[in-house]
């Protein structure tokens, strides 16, 4: 059984942790989610993820490992060490906030722009609240806009379709 390590990355509150349980609910999930601490930050959220989540599904004949990464910016030294154990990228941004699409372009910049993710998508989530079209997405991050693919990280088919996604575009 062949084996992928995907990271999920993206900033705060963009819904990494939610993608990675959907996708393995019913098998492999784990979260070092704790109780958020910063005043402004609980005004999004009650939990965020302190080192990384890891998820695992089996999907055909392959073992898919997720890994995610924290979103708070203090905690941005993990994701160095959880891009070296993994080979693709899915890099969540929330399409349904503007602030946050410029955060996700920061984060991006920083650790992606210049990497060896040669397979990856950019997946607008909360798509089906969305303010941000793709085509913005695409231009502030500065990718190609057919990176950009639409998800619902609380919908299991959305995240599967995602995943089909991925695996077509290394496996073509």
């Amino acid at each position: 059984m062949k084996s992928i390590r995907i990271l999920v990355s993206g900033p705060f509150g963009a819904g990494k942790t939610t993608f990675i349980s959907t996708l393995c609910s019913g098998e492999v999930f784990i979260s070092t989610d704790r109780a958020i601490t910063s005043p402004i930050e609980k005004k999004y959220k009650d939990m965020t993820t302190v080192a990384f989540d890891i998820g695992i599904m089996h999907y055909n004949d392959m073992k898919l490992m997720f890994f995610g990464t924290p979103g708070q910016q203090r905690l941005f030294y993990f994701i160095p060490i959880l891009m070296r154990q993994c080979e693709y990228l899915l890099f969540l941004v929330d399409s349904s906030s503007l602030a946050s699409v410029y955060r996700a372009r920061v984060l991006y910049d920083r650790f992606f722009r210049d990497n060896d993710f040669h397979n990856f998508l950019i997946l607008a989530n909360k798509s089906d609240i969305r303010k941000i079209s793709n085509k913005d997405i695409a231009e502030i991050l500065i990718v190609d806009v057919n990176k950009v693919v639409d998800c619902v990280a609380l919908s299991k088919s959305s995240c599967l379709h995602v995943i089909g996604l991925l695996l077509n575009k290394i496996f073509k």
